[in-house]
């Protein structure tokens, strides 16, 4: 049995994050394998999970200012479905997997993996991405080279 919290809104999932230690969720391509156990059966977390690949709010692709905004829990198919979205990444996305694992994929999941392998990075490098935190205290803007610290660790 896995435990699991599944917010109605942003907001919901920022206060749960903030009182409980949970391991966010949205399309889990990489996490599931991660804590699969061996029988195949349900995955075996270390903690709750908080599922967030519901939550509209992070699903967004925007234009804000001179900058385009992805939300944490875009999916990597929707990536290329944004006229916005510039041809490096897309092109990134287009090698890194099967459409199946595209439509499930997220570009949150993608970054905060900080895979040496992680297809999206280094588009992301190129194109000086930032990364926005957000917590129910705050609010952070920091440079992807900065939030990445080294394989599979982050700010």
């Amino acid at each position: 049995m896995v435990n699991a919290y599944r917010p109605k809104n942003l907001d919901e999932a920022l206060k749960i994050r903030g009182e409980k230690d949970v391991i966010p969720i949205a399309g889990g391509t990489d996490l599931m394998v991660r804590y699969r156990n061996i029988s195949g059966a349900t995955p075996r977390f270390e903690k709750p999970v908080l599922f967030i690949g519901h939550l509209e709010e992070i699903k967004n692709i925007e234009i804000e200012d001179s900058f385009i905004k992805i939300g944490s829990s875009a999916t990597l198919t929707s990536l290329l479905q944004n006229k916005d979205i510039p041809s490096i990444l897309k092109s990134a996305v287009l090698d890194m997997a099967a459409p199946t694992v595209r439509n499930i994929g997220t570009i949150g999941g993608n970054i905060c993996n900080a895979s040496p392998a992680g297809d999206t990075l280094p588009p992301l490098y190129a194109l000086d991405a930032r990364v926005i935190l957000t917590s129910a205290e705050e609010v952070r803007n920091i440079p992807i080279d900065k939030f990445i610290k080294g394989p599979g660790q982050t700010d």
